[in-house]
């Protein structure tokens, strides 16, 4: 298994964009195969600065703070398209945990990262 990704910081955001691919299609796309034959699953994660906050708890009613961010997490799974089939509470399960894990681990690093 190899990890494409891509990550990108500026004043505006953070992301990192990653999607794993088999090591049997990257060997393919290498010696010459149709890349349009290989499965992306492209995942990742936005951090968007907030840069002006309203708050009630200064001095001034509504006065503006800075500080803050919005995480946008995106994750790509692979699911039967019937429109009759229900996904597996574990499926469900899993796929909570991995959000709630991944917004975990993101906000450690970044307090981790600016102390």
């Amino acid at each position: 298994m190899v990890v494409l990704q891509d990550n990108s910081i500026d004043s505006t955001c953070s992301h990192i964009i990653y999607a794993p691919v088999g090591i049997d299609s990257v060997n393919a796309i290498l010696n010459g195969g149709d890349p349009n034959f290989v499965v992306l699953l492209p995942s990742g994660f936005v951090i968007l600065p907030n840069r002006a906050q309203l708050s009630n708890t200064g001095p001034m009613l509504n006065s503006v703070e800075l500080g803050g961010c919005l995480l946008t997490i995106s994750f790509q799974f692979l699911v039967d398209p019937s429109p009759t089939r229900r996904i597996e509470n574990d499926s469900l399960e899993f796929a909570v945990k991995l959000v709630k894990n991944t917004a975990e681990r993101i906000k450690v690093a970044f307090v981790d990262g600016n102390t």
